[in-house]
């Protein structure tokens, strides 16, 4: 439901766009006397809302892999200048100084838009995001590589190593039943997904969250095991919550949270840990007790990954995720678009 709500307001948004340029245009071939009848009018409006959403999937990286701030001002100046100075020259035969001035005045609606998506879209209600590790693997993939599951045959996703440091998310192919093999550093380098996150959306148990850890650990991305108050203890791979074991839905089934021994030690050798059987926190030897405004959050990459269990050990940041760093609820992944999924 909130990926339906999420998706209906940007086709809102797309509309708003739409009546917007339309409407600045009117203003604008009023005022030069330039002849362009409704249909026109309505037709121009059309393809600068195709254009909008074409420019909205390139710049997060259906054209451009590794999109930068450059790229998308000059592919929004060739499509929000070039194209509808080309439509209006094209459908009223005007020249070039008088269909120039004619759509200087739609730029004002761009502006709207803008103000619109700064002030009140994205700080309220969504905002877009690429995940950049593997913890989240194989639910969300950061660049990477694909080979077969040595078990049982499915996609399985490993990072691809690219003379950068080699975090603990870097060591392991995991498949969609969460088998676990040796990495190797073969195959085609894979996009990142991106996804939407939902500001306005109440968190629940299992759902991923966007959160900030802060100007050291960044944002990044986990999924909710405990909710505030509750005291979880993982227990042979499973997560038990004020002493009842907690059902995995039916997309986790498979998953084993690691809790401590089982971790393996190169993960911790290269965290810089000397005891790699240390209990973490929210095993059975020491409970996690949440705060009334905590969550616990667990990776899916379990085996491998910072998350509530090891943060204060690794990272000198407190275990639990406080309700004030979260940022939002991860709704669905948009691209790449073979990758397209919807979570609620």
């Amino acid at each position: 439901m909130t990926t339906v709500i999420l998706l209906l307001i940007l086709l809102g948004l797309f509309v708003l766009d739409g009546l917007l340029w339309a409407g600045f245009l009117v203003v604008g071939l009023r005022v030069n006397k330039v002849e362009m009848n409704r249909m026109q009018v309505v037709k121009s409006a059309c393809v600068m809302g195709a254009l909008g959403v074409c420019y909205f999937f390139a710049v997060n990286g259906v054209v451009f892999s590794d999109p930068d701030q450059l790229n998308s001002l000059l592919l929004g100046a060739l499509l929000f200048v070039a194209a509808p100075l080309g439509l209006v020259m094209f459908l009223s035969g005007s020249g070039f100084a008088r269909a120039l001035w004619s759509c200087l005045p739609t730029v004002f609606g761009k502006l709207i838009l803008g103000v619109l998506f700064y002030c009140v879209i994205w700080p309220y209600l969504f905002g877009t995001f690429r995940a950049g590790n593997f913890t989240m693997a194989p639910t969300l993939v950061a660049e990477h590589v694909q080979k077969r599951c040595d078990v049982c045959g499915e996609v399985s996703f490993g990072r691809q190593f690219l003379g950068e440091f080699r975090g603990p998310d870097t060591g392991t192919f995991t498949c969609k039943n969460f088998h676990v093999s040796e990495v190797n550093n073969q195959g085609k380098r894979q996009r990142a997904d991106s996804f939407f996150v939902a500001k306005f959306a109440k968190v629940k148990r299992w759902d991923i969250v966007a959160f900030d850890g802060g100007p050291e650990f960044g944002k990044s991305i986990l999924r909710v095991v405990g909710l505030p108050g509750e005291k979880i203890e993982i227990v042979d791979g499973v997560v038990w919550a004020d002493g009842k074991a907690v059902e995995l839905p039916e997309t986790l089934q498979g998953i084993r949270y690691n809790s401590g021994p089982e971790l393996p030690a190169k993960g911790a050798r290269q965290f810089g840990r000397s005891k790699p059987n240390d209990q973490f926190w929210g095993s059975q030897a020491n409970p996690a007790q949440l705060g009334p405004e905590d969550f616990y959050l667990l990776a899916d990459n379990s085996s491998a990954s910072v998350d509530s269990r090891n943060r204060m050990q690794l990272l000198k940041l407190p275990n639990a995720i406080h309700e004030s760093e979260l940022i939002g609820v991860v709704t669905t992944v948009y691209l790449p678009i073979g990758r397209w999924k919807a979570f609620r």
